[in-house]
């Protein structure tokens, strides 16, 4: 997929939740709300953006990886905005102490390849004016469910933010918002990807294709997860990556098509204290 025609999913972000509003990147991110809440909330239009985009500046999906008028992708786009919301306010809403709170930072981080590839969907969608009834449907049936959620979610939010050891969330949420600013196309040969601070990939296979990418300009070993998208689970696989070359990722089963997480991988110390190491931070 040709980077030059492939929108700067960063540069969508930074226009679509902070508009004119907020100038300075680093300050915003420390805002009082998080700009992580914002973003989890303000892509639940289904499909339309703040930005109009010129001709080329988003690429029309090839017909070798998907067809858009064979999946319902607005359907699908609704579905991974609802469990974002949905899995955004469990997280917030199982904070009673200091324990549940450094648990919290850390699941507040595996949203990460949920929410990316929900941002590429939209991203693609949005120039498909063709498509204007298959939004409106979508938007009719999920409509009311999104806005009773992510009202629920501001609200627990709030109410959080009071508390003495919500700290340590704020922080994820922050480094979270700081790697969401960092993603820029990756360029494979099939399917699409993202790179994030760390480096961390998002990467999104279409079915029958040898799931391969070329990290010869990356340094580190990656640790290689496999996204449910039906519920946010992700499944770390036995073997890591080594950077520095190409590398085949496991396949997940004979119906091919997989959503893949790499980050970096973590040491015994680092996975007993996840909070103090996010990211490669």
């Amino acid at each position: 997929m040709p980077l030059d025609r492939q929108e700067n999913l960063q540069g969508r972000i930074v226009h679509k939740y902070l508009g004119g509003i907020m100038t300075n990147i680093r300050t915003s991110i420390k805002c009082v709300v998080s700009l992580l809440v914002a973003i989890v909330i303000g892509g639940c239009g289904g499909g339309e953006s703040a930005k109009p985009h010129a001709p080329g500046e988003i690429e029309r999906l090839n017909t070798s990886e998907s067809d858009l008028g064979d999946v319902d992708q607005y359907e699908r786009l609704f579905q991974l905005r609802i469990l974002l919301l949905k899995k955004s306010f469990a997280i917030l809403e199982s904070i009673v102490d200091e324990a549940t709170a450094e648990e919290a930072a850390a699941s507040w981080r595996d949203l990460f390849p949920i929410q990316v590839e929900a941002e590429y969907l939209e991203g693609r969608l949005v120039e498909y004016r063709e498509l204007d009834d298959r939004r409106s449907e979508s938007r009719r049936k999920y409509g009311p469910r999104v806005e009773d959620l992510r009202r629920r979610l501001l609200e627990r939010q709030a109410i959080c933010q009071k508390l003495p050891f919500f700290q340590k969330v704020n922080k994820a949420q922050r480094e979270y918002s700081e790697d969401l600013l960092s993603v820029k196309a990756f360029e494979i040969q099939h399917g699409h990807a993202w790179r994030a601070n760390g480096p961390q990939f998002v990467i999104g296979f279409p079915p029958k294709v040898t799931p391969e990418i070329d990290l010869s300009g990356e340094k580190g070993t990656l640790e290689v997860l496999i996204v449910d998208e039906e519920t946010g689970a992700l499944r770390p696989q036995r073997e890591h990556i080594q950077c520095g070359g190409r590398a085949v990722l496991p396949i997940q089963d004979d119906k091919g098509g997989c959503l893949y997480w790499l980050r970096p991988a973590r040491t015994a110390d680092e996975k007993q204290h996840p909070e103090e190491n996010s990211n490669g931070r």
